[in-house]
This record gives C-alpha cells, sequence and structure tokens, in this order.
C-alpha cells in the first residue's frame, strides 16, 4: 500500500509556490514529485489530500468557496495530467467506481 510521504519544514519550503493549491498562502501542496524520495504517485496523494482538507476547511469558514474552487481545480489538473480520471468524470462514464489512489497502487 503506498502511503502519504510526510513533509518536513525544508522539503515544503523548497517547493515552487505554483505546486501548492492556495499558492499566496503555501498552503494544500499538490506537486510534491520534484522533492527526492517523491515520485508521481504522491503528487495525486496529496492532490486528494488537499481537496479534502480544501472541502473540510471551507465547510468551518476558514477558506473561501472562490478558494476551494481553484484548489480543487488544481488537484483536478494533476489528476488529468498523470492519466486518472476525477471521481465526477468516473461516475459520468458508468464505470466502477476506483479511485485514482487504488488504480495508482494496482499498478505499482
Amino acid at each position: 500500500m503506498v502511503k502519504m510521504k510526510k513533509l518536513t519544514t525544508a522539503e515544503r519550503n523548497r517547493l515552487p509556490d505554483s505546486a501548492f493549491g492556495d499558492p499566496a498562502a503555501r498552503k494544500y501542496p499538490i506537486k510534491v514529485s520534484s522533492l527526492a524520495g517523491f515520485d508521481k504517485g504522491q503528487d495525486l496523494i496529496y492532490a486528494k489530500a488537499a481537496k479534502s482538507r480544501g472541502g473540510q476547511q471551507e465547510s468551518m469558514g476558514n477558506l473561501s468557496a472562490a478558494k476551494q474552487k481553484k484548489v480543487d481545480s488544481k488537484a483536478n489538473r494533476m489528476y488529468k495530467v498523470r492519466g486518472y480520471k476525477t471521481q465526477a468524470q468516473k461516475e459520468s462514464s458508468n464505470k466502477p467506481k476506483v479511485s485514482a489512489i487504488d488504480e495508482y497502487m494496482r499498478n505499482k
């Protein structure tokens, strides 16, 4: 099973602003594969986590709906770049629901 690797403060600081779902605040890292020890599958895991954490923060009133939409959009682009479908795309295709992380782990 592939697990989310923990980012150290030094690794997080090395990421460019564009690697975050909210670049201005440097929150919700999505693209971490540029770091040593992180592969492209970790990007998918971090993208999923960014969507989840952003949704939680929006529901608690700590993140605006507009910023949450941007976080989701960046995460969805990462799914597309890595060749995986978002949940909405899967549901519309009438195929059995399998998350991108499950697909990645099967191919590992």
